[in-house]
């Protein structure tokens, strides 16, 4: 959902972007396929579920093309390269 109000601050001002945000979670807003799927290394979805079990990750974004995911020590790092981390 950030991704899709950064998408759309591009476009145009947005005034309330609490309220923004909201009406875009509520309703289900998403960016295209084609955008967001590119952005999403593979096998994201296991690898960060087994790290949030562990209490290693806390969420992730993605902006400006690049996928990001909040580690509790290490704060936000692409996540492609925290996943290549974890296989060490």
């Amino acid at each position: 959902m950030i991704t899709y109000l950064q998408q759309q601050q591009q476009k145009r001002k947005i005034e309330n972007l609490v309220g923004y945000l909201y009406e875009a979670i509520v309703s289900g807003w998403n960016l295209p396929a084609s955008q967001t799927s590119s952005i999403v290394p593979q096998g994201f979805n296991e690898w960060f579920n087994g790290a949030r079990a562990q209490g290693l990750v806390l969420a992730a974004i993605a902006s400006d093309g690049v996928h990001y995911t909040l580690h509790i020590q290490q704060g936000w790092i692409p996540t492609t390269q925290l996943m290549q981390e974890s296989l060490r």
